[in-house]
């Protein structure tokens, strides 16, 4: 079974979770675009001016990896040059915009909340697989579970919120034991450069390298 890197499960469930949203392009919703977004989340001004610029393809639904940690699993020793195994408890956010000239409350009742209802109800959960080659893979190895709302514009007819959304996933490092690998281990030393002649001389780093 190939090893798989962080890369190939974080966009995997970014493509994941947007074909489970498809069905919200058909009536009653007609979503018009759904999509990735790129920037930070946390980044508040950067992610009310993205959806702003948007606004042409409301009701609109964009998809982020927000972040996550990583732990050892197994919690054992590494052994130098051997893949290292890591779970990765992590969230999702999915961003649902719409617009409408009626005013905030037809904009809320009409499309944000029924597109927040959607989003929870085909995501909340599912454990997303992907196929790579001929190999089944499971993306998320725990299922997907809602975490919250938050309410992220209020501009002149515009409405989004940011649902969030945990899951978890196994991901692995290289193996580094074949021959010709990267290199695996940076050895570090410092050495005076000081000859006694200019006492203002900083040490300077020597940086030698070990298979």
């Amino acid at each position: 079974m190939a090893e798989r890197d962080f890369d190939f499960y974080v966009g995997g469930i970014e493509d994941g979770i947007l074909e489970v949203l498809q069905p919200m392009k058909q009536a009653p919703l007609k979503v018009r675009e759904l999509t990735t977004y790129s920037g930070e989340l946390e980044d508040a001004k950067a992610l009310q001016a993205a959806i702003a610029s948007e606004a042409r393809v409301f009701p609109l639904v964009m998809v982020s990896y927000g972040g996550g940690q990583d732990t050892r699993s197994p919690a054992t020793s590494a052994v130098l040059g051997k893949p290292l195994s890591y779970r990765h408890d992590c969230f999702f956010a999915v961003v649902c915009a719409d617009n409408n000239p009626l005013g905030e409350k037809a904009r809320r009742r009409s499309k944000a909340y029924q597109m927040l209802a959607a989003v929870r109800k085909e995501l909340t959960g599912r454990r997303l697989v992907t196929i790579d080659g001929a190999e089944k893979v499971t993306l998320t190895h725990g299922v997907i579970e809602p975490d919250g709302t938050e309410y992220v514009l209020k501009l002149a007819n515009m409405t989004a919120y940011v649902a969030i959304f945990r899951t978890w996933f196994n991901w692995s490092s290289p193996d580094r034991t074949t021959p010709g690998s990267d290199v695996a281990e940076i050895i570090v030393g410092v050495d005076s450069q000081n000859d006694g002649s200019n006492p203002g001389n900083t040490p300077g780093v020597n940086f030698e390298t070990g298979d």
